[in-house]
């Protein structure tokens, strides 16, 4: 009898430490945006508007969340074969950081920034592919995410006004 006392005693406390725990998430990507989070990974579709250099590719983008509320947009690599006189453009994954999301109304969020000094491998021809050069670009992004999921931006890249392209992206969460 004693140790039935003993273990309802003991269930009891354990029961009572359990109730007292609070339950804090662990997932730290959580917006300010009116409970809705904007941050995660879009499937979609990169599109150039003059289809001769990469015309539709599908792809993903990221938008992650910075601790000082800004945001980080990473694009898909991509390549640009004989852009300029043999000249092809390959990128990495290219980051446009510290983006900043402004309401628009209530349902979506619209960023705009620009860049001054992106590096991008470049190669002059098919000799140089394996050693590529980096190039300084410079860019500009503006776009939209909606509260519905949707991502849609448009990216200038722009070098000394020789090499300039346009790549826009539509995707869905």
């Amino acid at each position: 009898m004693q140790k039935k006392h003993l273990f309802s005693s003991l269930l009891l406390v354990m029961f009572a430490m359990l109730s007292t725990m609070t339950v804090t998430s662990c997932n730290d990507d959580d917006d300010d945006n009116g409970g809705f989070n904007t941050t995660g990974i879009y499937k979609g579709v990169y599109e150039e508007p003059l289809p001769t250099l990469i015309g539709s590719k599908e792809g993903n983008s990221v938008l992650e969340k910075n601790k000082n509320g800004t945001y980080n947009l990473l694009t898909l690599g991509f390549t640009l074969p004989n852009f300029y006189n043999g000249f092809t453009v390959v990128t990495d994954y290219l980051t446009l950081s510290d983006l900043e999301l402004k309401e628009n109304g209530a349902d979506a969020y619209d960023f705009q920034a620009d860049y001054g000094d992106i590096k991008l491998k470049c190669s002059w021809n098919e000799t140089n592919k394996n050693n590529p050069d980096l190039i300084n670009f410079s860019a500009h992004v503006k776009g939209t995410v909606s509260k519905t999921g949707n991502l849609k931006y448009t990216l200038d890249i722009n070098h000394a006004n020789t090499f300039v392209f346009t790549l826009e992206f539509d995707g869905k969460r």
